[in-house]
């Protein structure tokens, strides 16, 4: 700054100030990366939803045509898919505007209101007129009988008016419970939750996880940097174990690639597991997605995708996936929601939360798709043991408990005095060695000692 010895009155003062800008490639900070997915009230969805925006379809099919077949950028071809679709929500007005925390700060400010769901006119009347009793007394400046005898009044009256809101509180509780019993005999289970949320158990829960976090020496840190860092690295470290596992067996993973676990595998097929997918198994796909569920980070709730458009343009950017092996990048990304465990100790710990992750909402429905085809290619082929019945439909743990029970009932009815070694070998004839660690393997060989 450069600053004359004199300067004559009224003149213009000139300042030269150097201001450092930043560079473009600085990466923002952590408030502006996630500023929060956008909330959509998927209830006000209606059956004429992408009805009435023809050309718009159109010009989002034929961007997305064009994005997989000339520039091979799923990328891009999946960010129209999105953008389309939350243009559309915008534009049908379901977006839920959720109060910022000026808004919540000036709420709590605010003095206890009446909204009670038992409140009625005489409950009214009643605090009126303990409210009115309570003035008189409290600008009663006599100090004689007269503020005495008002006080009395006061306490008569709010004694009155305590009883008859307890009396109505309790009235309000047993309605909602029979209320709830109702909903609990009806073959529909999603009111009856939808009840329990209402009660208002939920509101107990934490709210928020506090900014700060113990470190490794039991030093409690609440820099907001270092906070975000130990979060970061306790999830990366949470499934990924460095240290070499005795339980992998690297002979029988050559052994299998060199084909020789099966001893004939040219007689499996598996041409069926590389077609194209279908329409229709996409269809079936989105059917069997559960609604009223969170969206992941591409804020694609499940209501969407069920309609003819959706399943069209999903199709196209699905079979792109399955054909050269890409995924869009939202598909590898999700929000992790901590909800805190119930016995854990000290809420500082990243690791007393469980990571409920909310994945993209199209990605599951791609996922459903290989799942399905994999499993029916299973069955048919009779690849699996019949006694393999992990991730297996109809094949529960009650039901191979039974099996078990039966195989020991039926062996002791048939022989009574037969010896405990040859009931033993039965057993292992049944189930293999490699399931002997089965808590229901072990009980039964605990009681033939």
């Amino acid at each position: 700054m450069d600053v004359p010895d004199k300067t004559p009155d009224h003149s213009i003062l000139e300042w030269k100030l150097a201001v450092m800008n930043e560079s473009p490639n600085d990466e923002p900070a952590f408030e502006t990366q996630f500023k929060g997915n956008k909330r959509y009230d998927t209830s006000k969805l209606t059956t004429e939803f992408l009805e009435d925006c023809v050309k718009r379809i159109s010009e989002t099919v034929n961007r997305i045509e064009n994005e997989l077949s000339s520039n091979r950028c799923i990328n891009e071809a999946y960010g129209a898919f999105t953008n389309f679709l939350i243009n559309e929500m915008d534009l049908a007005g379901l977006t839920v505007t959720s109060p910022t925390k000026y808004e919540c700060k000036s709420k709590q400010c605010k003095a206890k209101t009446f909204l009670k769901p038992y409140w009625s006119d005489l409950l009214q009347q009643k605090w009126d007129a303990a409210s009115k009793k309570e003035k008189l007394w409290l600008k009663c400046s006599d100090h004689t009988n007269i503020k005495r005898k008002l006080k009395q009044e006061y306490c008569i009256a709010r004694n009155d008016f305590d009883k008859h809101l307890r009396k109505a509180k309790r009235t309000y509780q047993n309605t909602l419970q029979m209320d709830l019993l109702t909903e609990l005999e009806k073959p529909n289970s999603r009111d009856f939750w939808k009840q329990i949320g209402k009660i208002g158990i939920s509101n107990d829960r934490r709210d928020q996880i506090p900014w700060e976090v113990i470190d490794d020496t039991g030093e409690v840190i609440m820099d907001k940097e270092c906070v975000l860092q130990k979060w970061k690295t306790d999830y990366q470290t949470l499934f990924n174990d460095q240290t070499d596992s005795m339980l992998y067996d690297e002979c029988h993973l050559d052994r299998i690639k060199m084909g020789e676990i099966s001893s004939d595998p040219e007689l499996v097929d598996t041409s069926c597991l590389n077609e194209p997918i279908t329409r229709c198994e996409v269809e079936k796909a989105v059917r069997r997605l559960k609604l009223r569920k969170a969206a992941g980070i591409d804020n694609i709730p499940a209501e969407v995708l069920k309609n003819k458009t959706c399943i069209d343009m999903l199709q196209k950017i699905i079979n792109f996936c399955f054909e050269n092996g890409v995924s869009p990048l939202e598909w590898k990304q999700g929000i992790i929601n901590p909800i805190v465990k119930p016995n854990s100790t000290d809420v500082r710990l990243p690791l007393s939360y469980r990571g409920i992750t909310l994945l993209s909402v199209p990605c599951k429905v791609y996922c459903d798709i290989l799942n399905s085809r994999f499993g029916d290619w299973i069955e048919d082929s009779g690849v699996l043991v019949d006694e393999q019945c992990g991730f297996r439909r109809k094949r529960s743990c009650l039901d191979q408990i039974y099996s078990l029970y039966s195989i020991i009932n039926d062996q002791m009815i048939k022989s009574c005095n037969m010896k405990t070694q040859h009931f033993k070998s039965l057993i292992n004839q049944q189930f293999s060695h490699e399931w002997s660690y089965l808590p229901c393997i072990k009980a039964c060989k605990i009681i033939l000692v």
